[in-house]
């Protein structure tokens, strides 16, 4: 939702929002005509881009997917600075022992920088980086201050 009123004030142009309960049935409603576009994270329309039912139009990142390389980027398309990605991180504890944290951020890096692990999660357009539990936080509030002017700027309230 906040993706789509972000883009909205960035073009100025109508998108009215269209709450569901997940992906699947948006994504069924895109290919079956009941909505005209959608956001979503790459990997959960991936497949049915490849596979012709969907078009993809450009990718909310801020640089192109090398799985859809020739699919623009919002900033590309005309809207510079324009970025919203979904992210995961892995939490823990606040409490949690200096050296229990330390082994546990050390085998993170070590499973998200296999081969492996990420020959699972770049073919979805997941392209995981690995940051030190310093350059998460400041990720983190980052991101805090991003969200939250774009959920104030919406009017988007809580239900």
């Amino acid at each position: 939702m906040i993706a789509s009123k972000t883009l909205r004030s960035a073009a100025g142009i109508d998108i009215q929002h269209v709450p569901y309960r997940g992906s699947a049935p948006a994504v069924s409603d895109l290919i079956g005509g009941q909505l005209q576009i959608m956001f979503d994270p790459l990997q959960s329309v991936s497949s049915n881009v490849q596979g012709g039912k969907l078009r993809a139009v450009a990718v909310s990142s801020k640089v192109r997917s090398p799985t859809l390389p020739n699919v623009p980027t919002i900033a590309e398309s005309g809207y510079p600075g324009f970025e919203t990605t979904a992210w995961w991180g892995l939490f823990a504890p606040a409490k949690l022992p200096a050296n229990m944290a330390e082994s546990l951020s050390g085998d993170i890096e070590r499973i998200v920088r296999s081969e492996a692990f990420r020959g699972n999660l770049e073919p979805l357009g997941v392209l995981p980086p690995v940051l030190t539990d310093r350059a998460f936080a400041e990720f983190q509030a980052g991101e805090l201050v991003k969200w939250g002017k774009a959920v104030r700027d919406s009017g988007a309230t809580a239900d």
